[in-house]
């Protein structure tokens, strides 16, 4: 039983991480010229919507 009741917290607080990531949306990129630089201006951007999740870890 207690095993069980662990397991539901577990899947709880993962389920609630889940949703919260996936509803994360992240911008379409405008690459025009400088396809390199502007590439990882926008992998950087992108990559902060996640950093509360990463820095938790």
């Amino acid at each position: 039983m207690s095993i069980f009741v662990g397991y539901c917290f577990t899947s709880v607080k993962n389920r609630w991480i889940h949703k919260a990531v996936s509803t994360v949306h992240l911008d379409k990129p405008a690459y025009k010229d400088d396809v390199q630089h502007l590439s990882s201006i926008h992998i950087l951007a992108q990559k902060r919507k996640f950093d509360h999740w990463l820095k938790s870890l």
